[in-house]
């Protein structure tokens, strides 16, 4: 589970360079893909680890920028 402290550092570090913006029935989520792990996608989590819900897009995108990320892919299959 990654939670965003955990995720801005791998930011920083270079390890995670996009994060995804995935559209679900409660809202969206940040999806990463970890260098280690290419088969699975990695959500973030709130620090009661539960997966971090956004309402709106706005909000979501908000967070990826304050994370640190450069490039956001938005998906809503």
């Amino acid at each position: 589970m990654i939670n965003s402290q955990k995720l801005e550092c791998l930011v920083q570090t270079g390890v995670v360079e996009s994060a995804e913006l995935v559209l679900t029935a409660e809202g969206f989520t940040l999806e990463v893909s970890l260098p280690s792990d290419d088969t699975e996608k990695h959500k973030l989590y709130t620090h009661r680890n539960d997966v971090r819900t956004f309402k709106s897009l706005d909000s979501a995108y908000k967070t990826a920028v304050k994370i640190g990320f450069k490039e956001v892919i938005l998906k809503i299959t």
